[in-house]
């Protein structure tokens, strides 16, 4: 436990007269985990998605078993939470109890093809990356393209399978493991390309983009453009890190783990 501790107190260059204190363990394996801005914490089981507060106390649940497994939950919006199926080709969004929010969205309708990525976004409305355009495209509200950025290949040739979409502060970032993070703006204009590779995901917050790899938590500053590292040592079980104020949360092979900072 004390590792923990250090890592997150280093990571986020908090004062050394505060700690992290374990306040929950949750005996949930599930997949990928995220946290929304109102630290509330969730955990996507196969095609269930499960909310939690911060401090660990079950909210509420979401089932679907019409879409196939869940593929990636976008909480940026927590009154508005977007899940995708990457199988069905779907998107429903759901509201903070995570009750569905209008009908599914049906991507085939748009005949845009195969969808890969979807994201929610502030300027209402949604991102999704299509693969045969190579294209992200922005849909509004009444499904309806008001922007698009350069297809990939315009930008890059060797390397057209991203893995990972967010919008965040008016940017978008996509994904590509063997490239980096190809950074656009709201209207899908290329901007630059972040030099961090082999990601799954990742969090940003304010110029920083902070994500664990190879048991090493590393953050990134896109202004600075240097690194922080920090690596853990005898801790081969973490799988992801997760830090939202004064709220973290850390997974491992067995359970979820959540901190506060006091």
């Amino acid at each position: 436990m004390i590792r923990f501790l250090i890592i997150v107190i280093l990571l986020f260059n908090v004062h050394t007269d505060k700690q992290w204190i374990l306040t929950k363990t949750l005996n949930v394996k599930g997949g990928n985990i995220t946290i929304d801005n109102l630290q509330n914490i969730y955990i996507i089981s196969d095609n269930t998605l499960l909310k939690y507060d911060k401090h660990g106390n079950y909210l509420s649940e979401y089932s679907n078993n019409y879409s196939g497994l869940i593929t990636s939950v976008d909480v940026s919006d927590p009154m508005r939470i977007l899940i995708f199926y990457e199988e069905f080709n779907q998107i429903i969004f759901l509201d903070n109890n995570l009750s569905e929010i209008g009908s599914p969205i049906l991507l085939d309708d748009l005949n845009y093809g195969p969808i890969k990525l979807a994201s929610g976004s502030e300027q209402s409305g949604f991102w999704i990356y299509c693969v045969q355009l190579q294209q992200i495209l922005h849909l509004n509200k009444d499904l309806k393209l008001v922007n698009k950025s350069p297809k990939l290949s315009s930008i890059i040739t060797n390397d057209l399978a991203p893995n990972f979409l967010l919008e965040k502060n008016n940017n978008v970032y996509l994904n590509l493991p063997n490239t980096g993070i190809l950074v656009f703006n709201s209207y899908g204009h290329y901007l630059k390309t972040l030099p961090l590779k082999e990601l799954d995901d990742f969090q940003i917050n304010n110029q920083k983009v902070t994500f664990n790899r190879n048991n090493c938590i590393i953050t990134f500053n896109m202004k600075l453009i240097d690194y922080d590292t920090l690596c853990i040592n005898e801790s081969d079980s973490i799988i992801d890190i997760k830090v939202e104020q004064d709220i973290s949360i850390v997974k491992n092979k067995e359970e979820i783990l959540i901190y506060k900072l006091k």
